[in-house]
């Protein structure tokens, strides 16, 4: 159904043919791991931006920060790759499930 909200114990309670399959698990690993180092990047930015004390920044600083941002923009960037796939993955499952259902 489209814009229906799966809540993750949803996820967690149906055994689907994605969620058993080893490498749908892997992509779910490697989803997480993308987050996690977003999330730090995102950290690093914010703090790295917490740090500057005088504006405008100076040339260096100035790099520096647009370095971070680079960086996390990168993390983000994988991290929404990752996240598409595991989704796009459960929502091909769940319509040939519900095609199967139709069908019998």
């Amino acid at each position: 159904m489209p814009g229906r909200i799966i809540s993750m114990r949803n996820l967690r309670n149906k055994k689907s043919a994605a969620t058993t399959n080893p490498s749908f698990v892997q992509l779910q690993r490697n989803c997480s791991r993308a987050l996690d180092r977003y999330l730090r990047a995102a950290e690093n930015t914010r703090a790295y931006m917490m740090e500057a004390r005088e504006c405008p920044l100076d040339p260096e600083q100035r790099e520096k920060l647009l370095e971070h941002i680079r960086n996390e923009t990168r993390a983000h960037d994988a991290y929404m790759r990752f996240r598409r796939q595991v989704w796009t993955l459960l929502a091909d499952t769940g319509q040939r499930q519900n095609n199967l259902k139709m069908a019998a």
